[in-house]
């Protein structure tokens, strides 16, 4: 067939092959661009069921097709568009399919659908990479994850219980079911952890950080070029190897929760706010404020606040006291405390919080 466009009825494959060298539209085009959606069915029932899209797959439905769209295969060499008429859920059971094996950039849009299109199970075999250009929650297993990126601002929510080979994400990434690393990480936008996440030895990195589970570095490394956030009661962050370096471009805001300053390295630039977080320290971690210094020739101060009782291990401060504001005695604040200044640093005056603009992303 060339393009297919099925505007009703059922299409029934039952164990057979459907080749389609163009698009395949199971929709309703109007005027001005529009489109309106269609009560077609693809009825797959069969592992051995297989449809071929030389072109886009491009759907407006009317009604839940994941009912009928339960085993086999769909490959697709174009881009895949979803529009839900009614805003139903689409979540397709693992047993179907999507194979993504075009040689271009090919793409995976949806609208009205929130997060609630769940593909299947996907191979992706296309080397130019697969976009997400909307929110997506994958619950199923991913083959070639590493071709998968997405767009600024949108969200990723993993599920599926696999370790991510995102070498470079560049929306915000949720993760929502235990990962374990098993190679670097680098998130555009944020990192939003939700089930325990293990480094695992690994470099991870995002523009801000926030910690809602278990968080274990594990010999690894994360940098944060923004904020890390500690705002959820069952998020906690354990540094307990020699080699755990986590580090803080902004500022670090831990609410509740629990920080487990074992051993390694804590490196701050912006500012620590403290509050209701349980903070357990031990003989082998240091915590560095090393503040932010700018092209006019002036030093950040940091505002430190830490809630009387909780304690560093080795607390180090690379610029004079005057760079600093605590909010309580700093030799209260740590077991150990070191003056490790930089020379460039007496020779710059000082610039306020307020002479500073920031702008912090909620999630």
């Amino acid at each position: 067939l060339g393009s297919l466009n099925q505007l009703g009825g059922r299409l029934i494959i039952n164990k057979g092959e459907l080749h389609i060298h163009g698009n395949y539209n199971m929709l309703r085009n109007k005027d001005a661009g529009s489109i309106e959606g269609t009560r077609a069915i693809l009825m797959m029932s069969s592992e051995d069921d297989y449809v071929y899209i030389d072109g886009s797959y491009n759907v407006a439905t009317e009604i839940g097709i994941e009912d009928y769209m339960k085993r086999g295969t769909i490959e697709i060499k174009g881009d895949m568009e979803f529009n839900n008429i009614n805003s139903n859920y689409q979540n397709f059971s693992d047993k179907l399919i999507f194979v993504f094996s075009g040689k271009d950039t090919q793409t995976i849009r949806k609208y009205r659908c929130g997060q609630y299109v769940q593909l299947g199970t996907m191979i992706l075999r296309n080397p130019s990479g697969i976009y997400l250009a909307d929110d997506m929650t994958i619950t199923c297993p991913v083959e070639g994850s590493s071709m998968l990126h997405g767009t600024a601002g949108k969200n990723l929510y993993w599920q599926n219980g696999e370790a991510p080979e995102l070498e470079s994400f560049e929306g915000n990434l949720y993760i929502q079911s235990p990962v374990t690393l098993t190679k670097d990480l680098n998130v555009g936008g944020s990192l939003v952890i939700e089930s325990p996440l293990d480094i695992n030895g690994h470099n991870l990195s995002a523009d801000n950080m926030y910690v809602r589970n278990t968080c274990t570095i594990n010999g690894g490394v994360i940098r944060v070029r923004k904020d890390m956030f500690l705002d959820n009661y069952r998020g906690s962050l354990t540094m307990d190897k020699e080699k755990d370096i986590l580090q803080i471009t902004g500022n670090l805001n831990a609410s509740t929760g629990l920080l487990g300053l074992l051993a390694g390295q804590l490196d701050i630039k912006g500012n620590v706010n403290i509050s209701n977080t349980s903070v357990n320290t031990g003989e082998g971690h240091t915590t560095t404020l090393s503040g932010k210094m700018t092209s006019k020739g002036t030093a950040y101060i940091q505002t430190v606040t830490v809630k009387n009782g909780i304690r560093f291990n080795k607390l180090v401060l690379t610029k004079p006291r005057d760079y600093y504001v605590f909010n309580r005695d700093v030799e209260g604040m740590c077991s150990e405390l070191t003056d490790d200044i930089q020379d460039i640093l007496s020779k710059i005056r000082a610039i306020l919080p307020e002479e500073i603009k920031t702008e912090t992303r909620y999630c």
